[in-house]
């Protein structure tokens, strides 16, 4: 998909946002590894630094018995991820709701600035659209895991080399 993005319209540019159909993810280890990662989507547009919202939180709990005690379990959790006021070109966000929807896709999150990255791993996509004012997008997103790396990988590059 041929997606060209511009910052007009962006309030505080917190984080570049990049989506592309879900693949094995390894999470980098260099600024190349981080390039050549982002090459492999499709960069959408950027969101406000207050738009996001992403957490990890227990789903299904069972009791146990432990040394005599009886404690509650994390069987598996749920994750959910928003980020609203995704700004980019009307073109853009259309070629975007038209071309993932309903498939799982990788979201990645950048800022170069600061050296933070995120990746929601494996979700469907749920992307909605406004054209009003200005053109912006939001993803919401929510999957239960087994354990929350299989949901989101969150970390700083700024030490790279």
């Amino acid at each position: 998909m041929a997606i060209t993005v511009g910052k007009e319209g962006a309030g505080s540019i917190f984080y570049g946002v990049y989506i592309r159909e879900k693949a094995a993810y390894t999470r980098p280890t260099t600024l190349a590894e981080i390039t050549t990662l982002l090459a492999t989507a499709d960069e959408v547009g950027y969101h406000e630094k207050d738009s996001i919202v992403s957490k990890i939180d227990p789903n299904t709990t069972v009791e146990a018995q432990r040394e005599g005690s009886v404690v509650e379990v994390v069987q598996d959790y749920v994750g959910t991820f928003e980020a609203k006021n995704i700004n980019g070109s009307e073109e853009n966000i259309q070629a975007c709701v038209d071309g993932f929807i309903g498939k799982d896709v990788d979201i990645f999150l950048n800022d170069p600035h600061s050296g933070r990255f995120q990746a929601i791993l494996d979700v469907p996509a749920i992307l909605s659209e406004e054209t009003a004012g200005k053109a912006s997008m939001s993803i919401k997103v929510k999957k239960i895991v087994n354990v929350p790396s299989q949901f989101r990988d969150r970390f700083s590059y700024k030490a790279f080399t």
